[in-house]
C-alpha cells in the first residue's frame, strides 16, 4: 500500500498540471446547458456615485423553465422574479405583486434580461443583445459582454461573468449610470 502512494501523488500531479482546453463561446454555452441549474447562494454589493456607502443584500438566486427568482433575504425580506417580459417584486405582507413591464421601461429590461439569461445559461440569446468576449479556459474563464444598440448602452455598459467550469462563480454589471454592481456565487447544489 505504501509503494503505491507516489504513483497516486503522481498521477494526480499530472492530471492537475494536464493543460486546460481552449474555450469558445460556444462551447462554453454547450458546458452550462450540460449542467443542472444550481441554486446560488449570492453576496451582492452595489456601489453607486449617489450612495454615501456601498449597499450590501445577501440571499439566494434560482434559475429554472426561463424564469429567474432572486430570494433577497437581508438587509429586507423581497422576491425578485425576472420573466422573459417583465420583473415581478413580492415583499412580505403584500397580497400582491408590484410589476414592472419592459415594454414600459426598455433600461430594466435589458438589465434584467442579461441577468436572467446569463443564469439559464443562455449564452445565444444573450449574444444577439450584447457584443461578446471570452477569455480563460475550461477551467476558469471570464466573459464579457457590452450592449450591442444604443438603448441598451444607456441602460448597461458593461456585464462581466467569471466561472470555473459549469459554475458561474460571479456577476458584475455596470450600468448606464455608472453603478456597479458586484454578486459573488455560490452553488448550493
Amino acid at each position: 500500500m505504501t509503494r503505491a502512494w507516489p504513483a497516486v501523488v503522481l498521477c494526480a500531479w499530472l492530471l492537475a498540471a494536464a493543460p486546460a482546453r481552449a474555450l469558445d463561446i460556444d462551447a462554453l454555452q454547450r458546458q452550462l446547458h450540460g449542467a443542472t441549474q444550481p441554486v446560488y447562494r449570492f453576496d451582492e454589493v452595489r456601489e453607486s456615485p449617489w450612495q454615501p456607502a456601498p449597499v450590501r443584500s445577501q440571499g439566494t438566486l434560482r434559475a429554472r423553465d426561463g424564469v429567474l427568482e432572486k430570494v433577497v433575504e437581508s438587509p429586507r425580506q423581497e422576491t425578485w422574479r425576472l420573466l422573459p417580459d417583465r420583473l415581478q417584486l413580492l415583499r412580505p405582507g403584500r397580497p400582491e405583486a408590484s410589476e414592472v413591464r419592459f415594454s414600459a421601461v426598455p433600461a430594466v429590461g435589458v438589465l434584467a434580461n442579461a441577468l436572467r439569461l446569463v443564469l439559464i445559461g443562455d449564452l445565444a440569446q444573450l449574444g444577439q443583445a450584447f457584443e461578446l468576449a471570452l477569455t480563460g479556459d475550461e477551467r476558469q474563464w471570464v466573459l464579457h459582454g457590452a450592449p450591442r444598440n444604443p438603448d441598451g448602452r444607456r441602460a448597461v455598459r458593461s456585464i462581466e461573468l467569471q466561472g470555473s467550469g459549469t459554475l458561474l462563480k460571479a456577476l458584475v454589471f455596470v450600468d448606464g449610470q455608472g453603478e456597479r454592481t458586484f454578486m459573488r456565487l455560490e452553488p448550493l447544489r
